[in-house]
């Protein structure tokens, strides 16, 4: 459905999908569509496309999650986050994480039953649809953010300086 369409019932288009979300008759709609987007080392980068209730959706449970979870993240995380950009990490160079897409891993029994829940398909959360940083930056906080934290804490000999935006990330020692 377009959105000049579902503008045209607006209203009554939002309460009947609030009330399906409240009453569990809700189930999200298969990716309209796949594409891949050429990559600098001459992969592909997959790209889901939502329909339009799944993006209505994922915006208010990723404003929901976003507002129990920010209290949590720690400092050296900047992406997708408020306040925090591209501009404030950029000074560090990069190392891609060896993650295909951090947010498929959701779906194949890597973290909360919650954000495996949160929005499903055959191949993960896809690229591309509005909660993907979100739960990206959550996944990222179990698996990477909270370790170096603690293995800085309890093994490393001088400063270890981590800094994170979405799935790139560089660790150095300092002094």
């Amino acid at each position: 459905m377009t959105v000049a369409k579902y503008e045209e019932r607006l209203e009554q288009n939002l309460h009947d999908l609030c009330d399906r979300v409240h009453t569990g008759r809700y189930r999200p709609q298969p990716v309209r569509r796949r594409v891949y987007i050429p990559k600098a080392d001459g992969g592909k980068r997959p790209l889901g496309v939502p329909a339009l209730e799944d993006k209505i959706v994922q915006g208010a449970v990723a404003e929901v999650l976003s507002a129990v979870y920010e209290a949590d993240f720690c400092g050296f995380s900047y992406g997708f986050r408020p306040g925090r950009n591209p501009h404030m990490a950029c000074r560090w160079w990069r190392i891609e994480l060896p993650i295909p897409v951090s947010c498929n891993l959701l779906n194949y029994g890597c973290g909360p039953e919650l954000l495996r829940a949160a929005y499903e398909t055959d191949r993960g959360t896809p690229q591309g649809a509005g909660i993907s940083p979100l739960l990206a930056n959550i996944f990222l906080h179990y698996i990477l953010d909270l370790w170096v934290h603690q293995w800085r804490r309890r093994h490393a000999r001088g400063r270890i300086v981590i800094v994170r935006y979405a799935d790139d990330f560089v660790i150095r020692e300092e002094g």
